[in-house]
């Protein structure tokens, strides 16, 4: 979900520094990244089958923490990919825990399981129980907490809504670091709901832009529009990783060895952070890319602009909506609409 090694890489290179605040008041909370979260964190023995009742008391005792702080927690699911935007995404998701279930079912039992009955050294934990979003909705009914389904992939509209609150944001997806939310995005792990009172680590875009000496607001967006999200392809362009080569060559030299993952995030956030503006970066590549790499690059970083532009609108707005069309383009009754974003429909 989100930028691959973003996470970890603010984890290492900005969270770290940020003293736990407490939280109070509305927080908004990414349904689907909450429920696999703490689905990862819960270590129960998935391979029988039918948890549910120990996954049900994990997202119990998450949310009475928050309500028992004084948190009032408004849930945000995703909705239908009826415009089917992340099909091919989605898709290659469920082959990949098609693949790992597989996996380990094919094992004998002795090479499978260890402590707590998961796989040795397992991404046993990288598949979410089929009914996980059933029962969360079924927690968050039993203990009187508003949730909301959206259109689609619903970072935008949590977004939107956070701003429109300005209340924080809790996910587990790194396209929340590049959200301009007024009242700041905390990382899962960044929120201790097991104390009390709860506290986090929250990140705001304007502090990052700061503290890494970005010239403008909008400098971020080029992370995602050249390292790739759920919407955008990676970026294949030797002439831009030549460029970056030359312009960080004493630094290469200075650190040596070789390069994981995070060090190439960081060459990139050095190199970005020269720029005074996005037309400065796009005559850059002009002048050291080819012509079809130069398009390509301002097409996924329009592509990104569109994705991380925040919009207003509140839940009520969501709530009203009127249209909502099938796959065949039949358009749905409001009656339906609002009885879906209320959870009273399987997905």
């Amino acid at each position: 979900m989100g930028i691959r090694g973003i996470t970890t890489y603010m984890k290492q290179y900005y969270l770290k520094r940020r003293e736990s605040i407490e939280v109070r008041g509305q927080l908004i909370l990414d349904a689907m990244s909450i429920c696999f979260a703490i689905h990862r964190n819960n270590h129960t023995d998935w391979l029988h089958g039918g948890q549910y009742w120990e996954l049900r008391q994990s997202y119990k005792r998450f949310i009475t923490s928050l309500l028992e702080s004084g948190i009032e927690p408004i849930v945000i699911f995703d909705g239908l990919d009826y415009t089917r935007k992340k099909s091919g995404v989605m898709m290659e998701r469920k082959k990949s825990a098609r693949q790992t279930i597989s996996n380990f079912l094919d094992k004998p039992s002795s090479a499978v399981t260890g402590k707590a009955g998961l796989p040795h050294g397992s991404k046993s934990n990288d598949v979410i129980p089929l009914f996980s979003e059933a029962v969360f909705c079924e927690t968050l009914r039993e203990l009187g907490v508003c949730f909301i389904y959206a259109d689609g992939d619903a970072d935008s509209t949590i977004a939107s809504f956070a701003n429109n609150y300005f209340c924080s944001v809790v996910s587990n997806d790194s396209d929340f670091f590049f959200f301009n939310i007024r009242a700041g995005y905390i990382p899962f792990n960044n929120l201790h709901w097991k104390e009390q009172p709860v506290t986090a680590q929250v990140y705001y875009l304007e502090d990052f832009v700061h503290s890494f000496n970005f010239k403008c607001l909008e400098a971020p967006l080029l992370i995602p529009a050249i390292l790739g999200n759920d919407y955008i392809k990676p970026l294949k362009s030797p002439c831009l990783r030549g460029d970056i080569a030359v312009n960080l060559l004493k630094y290469r030299e200075r650190r040596g060895g070789s390069r994981s993952r995070l060090d190439k995030i960081h060459e990139l956030v050095m190199y970005l952070r020269k720029f005074s503006s996005l037309d400065k970066f796009l005559n850059r590549v002009s002048r050291c890319c080819l012509h079809n790499e130069v398009s390509i690059i301002e097409k996924k970083l329009e592509i990104a602009k569109e994705f991380y532009t925040v919009k207003a609108f509140s839940i009520d707005d969501i709530m009203d909506k009127a249209k909502m069309t099938t796959s065949n383009g039949t358009t749905l009754p409001l009656w339906v609409i609002q009885q879906y974003r209320k959870g009273q429909f399987s997905r």
